[in-house]
C-alpha cells in the first residue's frame, strides 16, 4: 500500500493581491502615457513658436491651440493606445514640409497670395517637424520612466 500526503493551499488571496498588481500596473501605464502625450504636445508647441519666421509665416496660436491628445479605446491585449496629433488642416504641411522640401511634393516652383496682397514665389517650405522632434525627446526614456513609476507604485 502507498502513503499520499496531500496539501491544499488556498491561493485566493494570492489571486486578490496579482488582480491588485494588474491593476496598479494599468492604471499607471494609463498615467504616464498621458502624462508623456502632455510633455509631447507643449513641446511640440513650443518648437512651433520658436520656429524662426520667414515671409509669410503667420503666428496665430492656431496650430498650438489645436493639438489634442486621444485615447483610442485605450487597451487592446497588452498594448495601450493613445495618440496626439492636431486638427488643422494644414498641419501635415507644416509638420512635413511642402514642395522640394516634402518626400512626394512638387517639385516646380509656384507662386501663392499673402493676405496683405503680396505675391511670393516659392518650391515649398521646409518642415518644421515639431511632433516627431517632440516625441523623439521622451522616447528613448519612457520604457525606464515607466518601470520605475510601475515599481514605484507596487511598494
Amino acid at each position: 500500500i502507498m502513503s499520499k500526503v496531500t496539501f491544499k493551499v488556498n491561493v485566493r488571496p494570492l489571486k486578490a493581491k496579482m488582480n491588485e498588481i494588474k491593476a496598479t500596473v494599468k492604471s499607471t501605464v494609463e498615467q504616464v502615457t498621458m502624462e508623456q502625450l502632455a510633455y509631447v504636445q507643449n513641446d511640440a508647441v513650443d518648437i512651433i513658436y520658436n520656429y524662426p519666421k520667414s515671409v509669410w509665416y503667420k503666428r496665430t496660436g492656431n496650430l498650438g491651440r489645436n493639438y489634442v491628445i486621444e485615447d483610442y479605446g485605450g487597451w487592446s491585449g497588452s498594448k495601450y493606445y493613445a495618440t496626439l496629433s492636431n486638427r488643422t488642416d494644414y498641419f501635415n504641411y507644416v509638420e512635413r514640409g511642402t514642395g522640394i522640401y516634402h518626400p512626394n511634393g512638387r517639385q516646380t516652383r509656384w507662386v501663392f497670395k499673402t493676405s496683405d496682397g503680396q505675391y511670393h514665389w516659392t518650391r515649398g517650405m521646409q518642415g518644421r517637424y515639431s511632433m516627431s522632434k517632440a516625441f523623439s525627446e521622451v522616447r528613448d526614456s519612457l520604457v525606464p520612466y515607466l518601470e520605475y513609476r510601475i515599481n514605484h507604485a507596487l511598494r
